[in-house]
C-alpha cells in the first residue's frame, strides 16, 4: 500500500523544549512517517490529553517544566511508552523500564536519537499487538471448560486454567511448582507420558477424590526444536462413565425380565424392547461421540496456537525480532479459525451434556414401564427454540430424505418439563423421516413444523408426506410395543413414550390424522399453565382419528 493508505499510528510526543518540538514535526514530515500525533508541552497538559485521548504509543521526555515524566506514568495504561532523557540519566532510564516502559531513547546534541524512533515505535507497537494476542490466547485457554496445566521438562506444574482449579480444587498458588504426579491416582502411572491423545486415566482431587478424565499431553517444543514445556488438557468422564455403566445395568435388567414375560405369552415384546433400546439410544450417543472428536481437534487447534505464542515470547524475552513468528501465528489463527472455535466450543458442550440428560431420560422412561415415578421440575420454555434445537440434533436422520419447512408462530412460553418435551419433537420428526425414507423415492419428501396458540394452548403440527397410516391400525399406534416398522428397526417405545409424557406428565392431548398416500399429521396441544394437581389425562380423550 502506498504511504497515504499507510495504517497511522495515534503518538502523544511530551516535550517541553520548542525545537525538540520542531524537530520532531520536521522529521516525522520529512520521513513520511504514518504518525497521526499530539505535542504536549508540560505534564498538565499531557495529563489533560490523556484523559480524553487513548494512543497507539506514548513518546515522553523525563524533565518537563511542571514536572517529570514518573508524574504521567499511572494515567498511562496498556500503551506502550518511549521513554527519553538525556546523557548521564541512563539510571532514570533503567527507572523508567523497571516502572514500565517499553524501551529508551538517550538525547543527543543533534538529536540523532530521532532516528532510531521509527523501528522503536514498530517494534514497540507490535510488541503490544503480541501481548494482546497472547492475553487472548490465555484468556481463551482460561475460559474453556477443558482443564489445562502446562508443565516443564521436570514436570513441575507452571501453568493452569480456572478449569483446572476448580475440577482439582486447587487454588493457582498452591498447585503451581508441584510435580504432576500430585495429580495422579497412581503416581507411577505418569512416567514417560509426553504425547498422548484422549486415553483415559484415574487423577485425584486435592481432597483425594479419584475420578476418571480424558487426557491428552503435547510437548511444546522452541524454535530450535528444543522441548521446553508440556502442555496437558484433561476432561472429567466419571459421568459418562457412570451413563454407561447404568445403561449396561439397565440391559442387564431388561434381559433378567426376559424369563418372565415368556412366560406371559411377551416374548415378542421383550425382543422389540431390547432393539428399541439400541434404536432410542442411537442419536444421543452418536451426537455426543461427535462432539467429543470435534473438541478433541479445537483442542489440537489450540495447543498449536499455544506452542506459537510460547516460541513469541521466548523470542521476545531474548530480544529477538518477532516479525516471523507473528506472521506465523496469523497464519495459524486464520488456519485453524480461532475466532469460530471460541465460539463454538461453548455450544458443543451444551449439547453434550444435552445428550446424556436425554440418555438418562431415556433410562427413566424405561423404567416407568414397571413403576410409577415422581413428576420432575417443570420450568417456562420456549417451544419454537425447542423444536429448532431439535431438528439440529436430529438432522443426520431426515436430510438424505427430506426437506424441512417450519412455521413457527407467535406463541407464549409454557410451563412444561423442557427435555421431556424435546423428546417428544425428537420422535416425531424421526417418525417422519422414516416414513419417507421407507418409500425409497428419487425426489426428498417434505416435513412441515407448525405451532400456534389457541386459548390457554399451544399446538404443535408435525407432518410429512410420506405413506400415511391405515385406518386400521391408528388406534394402536400410541400402545406400547406396537410397530409397523421391520424387525430390528423399531419396537413401537417412540409414540408410546410421546404418550406419556404429552398426556401423563403435561396434562395435554396427542392425535393423529392420517391418509394413505399422501401422509400424516401429529398435533400435540399442550396447556400454556398445566394444572398438575388435576387426575391424569385419559387416553380415550386424548386420541382424536
Amino acid at each position: 500500500m502506498t504511504n497515504d493508505e499507510q495504517l497511522k499510528y495515534k503518538v502523544l510526543f511530551i516535550e517541553d523544549d520548542n525545537i525538540c518540538q520542531i524537530c520532531f514535526k520536521q522529521f516525522v514530515k520529512t520521513k513520511k512517517l504514518p504518525y497521526d500525533y499530539i505535542i504536549a508541552g508540560s505534564v498538565s497538559e499531557a495529563k489533560k490529553i490523556l484523559n480524553s485521548e487513548r494512543f497507539d504509543v506514548v513518546i515522553m521526555d523525563y524533565l518537563l517544566n511542571d514536572g517529570t515524566a514518573f508524574d504521567i506514568f499511572d494515567l498511562i495504561t496498556d500503551t506502550p511508552i518511549i521513554f527519553v532523557t538525556g546523557a548521564g540519566d541512563e539510571e532514570v532510564a533503567v527507572k523508567a523500564m523497571k516502572k514500565g516502559a517499553y524501551d529508551y531513547l538517550i538525547k543527543d546534541p543533534d538529536r540523532n536519537y530521532l532516528k532510531m524512533l521509527p523501528t522503536v515505535v514498530e517494534n514497540a507497537i507490535k510488541h503490544k499487538k503480541a501481548e494482546q494476542r497472547s492475553r487472548i490466547l490465555s484468556h481463551a485457554i482460561m475460559c474453556i471448560n477443558d482443564s489445562v496445566y502446562i508443565t516443564d521438562m521436570d514436570d513441575k506444574i507452571i501453568f493452569v486454567n480456572k478449569a483446572f482449579c476448580k475440577t482439582y480444587g486447587y487454588k493457582e498458588k498452591e498447585i503451581l511448582s508441584q510435580h504432576s504426579r500430585i495429580l495422579w491416582k497412581e503416581e507411577s502411572a505418569s512416567n514417560n507420558l509426553k504425547n498422548i491423545s484422549a486415553k483415559e486415566f484415574w487423577h485425584k482431587m486435592k481432597d483425594g477424590t479419584e475420578f476418571l478424565v480424558s487426557l491428552s499431553r503435547s510437548v511444546i517444543k522452541d524454535e530450535n526444536g528444543n522441548e521446553v514445556a508440556i502442555v496437558g488438557v484433561t476432561r472429567d468422564i466419571t459421568k459418562l462413565k457412570k451413563t454407561e455403566e447404568e445403561l449396561r445395568a439397565t440391559v442387564e435388567e431388561l434381559k433378567n425380565t426376559q424369563s418372565f414375560l415368556v412366560q406371559q405369552g411377551k416374548l415378542m415384546a421383550i425382543g422389540q424392547l431390547a432393539a428399541g433400546i439400541a434404536h432410542e439410544m442411537n442419536n444421543p450417543l452418536g451426537f455426543v461421540a461427535s462432539n467429543f472428536r470435534t473438541l478433541r481437534e479445537y483442542i489440537a487447534d489450540i495447543k498449536e496456537l499455544l506452542i506459537a505464542y510460547q516460541g513469541l515470547r521466548e523470542r521476545l524475552e531474548r530480544g529477538e525480532g518477532v516479525n516471523g513468528e507473528i506472521g506465523h501465528i496469523k497464519a495459524i489463527e486464520e488456519k485453524v479459525d480461532i475466532e469460530f472455535i471460541l465460539e463454538d466450543i461453548e455450544s458443543l458442550f451444551k449439547d453434550t451434556m444435552d445428550g446424556i440428560d436425554r440418555l438418562t431420560g431415556i433410562i427413566k422412561s424405561l423404567r416407568d414401564f414397571s413403576r410409577i415415578d415422581q413428576l420432575e421440575d417443570y420450568t417456562e420454555y420456549d417451544i419454537n427454540e425447542g423444536i429448532k434445537s431439535t431438528l439440529v440434533i436430529t438432522k443426520n436422520e431426515y436430510k438424505y430424505y427430506a426437506e424441512v419447512k417450519t412455521e413457527l408462530g407467535d406463541i407464549p412460553p409454557i410451563y412444561c418439563h423442557p427435555n421431556k418435551i424435546n423428546e417428544v419433537f425428537l420422535n416425531l420428526i424421526v417418525n417422519a423421516a422414516q416414513a419417507i425414507a421407507g418409500q425409497n423415492r428419487e425426489e426428498k419428501g417434505t416435513i412441515f413444523i407448525k405451532t400456534f396458540k389457541e386459548g390457554e394452548f399451544v399446538y404443535i403440527q408435525i407432518s410429512d408426506d410420506g405413506p400415511g397410516i391405515p385406518d386400521e391400525i391408528k388406534d394402536k399406534i400410541f400402545d406400547p410395543f406396537f410397530t409397523t416398522k421391520p424387525p430390528g428397526k423399531g419396537t413401537g417405545l417412540g409414540l408410546s413414550i410421546c404418550y406419556d409424557i404429552v398426556v401423563n406428565k403435561h396434562k395435554g392431548q396427542i392425535w393423529v390424522e392420517s391418509e394413505v398416500g399422501k401422509g400424516t399429521t401429529f398435533t400435540v396441544k399442550l396447556p400454556i399453565k398445566p394444572d398438575l394437581d388435576k387426575e391424569n389425562g385419559k387416553k380415550k380423550n386424548s386420541f382424536r382419528r
